[in-house]
């Protein structure tokens, strides 16, 4: 299973029901609480083709979403979220050694299939963890590019600036798009 559907299937259960009650309430009410909605914008890797995208109510938070997002760039995932990650990455381990075991009906070949029965629990968790916090991390320069004013840009340079960084390539298209949005318009 590829890295991008291992994660939706964690995100899969939590972003979709705060999504929607995010959405709904902001359709019924004129405000959705700023801090859910940043924890599930963090937290999302695909577009749900909703009618009110989470772009547009992020947009709507402006300024106010700004400390949040620059906090979750700077501090990555909570310990509670953490938490919740290494449980959904136990019960994937648990279903990855069972399908393993039973090998032959996975399509692979006899390399492949020692190669993936080789692999060790912790460089598994580590790796899956590695990835969930620079996402959720980048989802916050995402956001950055989107609410971020003079003060996001400090931080977004620091990323820009360095050429190590996973989060480089977001980071300068964030940048240019601030500075394009606080430009004076000609």
């Amino acid at each position: 299973m590829s890295t991008p559907r291992r994660y939706q299937r964690i995100v899969g259960v939590l972003f979709p029901l705060c999504l929607l009650a995010a959405g709904a309430a902001w359709a019924q009410e004129p405000q959705v609480e700023l801090q859910p909605f940043i924890l599930s914008w963090l937290q999302d890797t695909c577009d749900t083709g909703e009618s009110t995208t989470p772009e547009q109510i992020l947009t709507r938070f402006g300024a106010d979403a700004e400390p949040l997002l620059l906090a979750a760039l700077e501090q990555g995932p909570g310990d509670q979220l953490l938490q919740t990650l290494e449980s959904a990455l136990e019960t994937r381990w648990q279903q990855r050694s069972a399908a393993l075991a039973e090998g032959e009906r996975l399509g692979l070949s006899s390399d492949d299939l020692a190669a993936a029965r080789q692999a060790q629990r912790e460089e598994y968790f580590s790796r899956e963890r590695q990835a969930f916090v620079t996402r959720y991390r980048d989802r916050a320069v995402q956001g950055l590019a989107l609410v971020g004013s003079r003060n996001a840009v400090q931080a977004l340079q620091q990323l820009a600036d360095d050429p190590q960084s996973p989060l480089n390539a977001s980071a300068r298209d964030a940048l240019e798009a601030v500075r394009q949005r606080l430009s004076p318009r000609r």
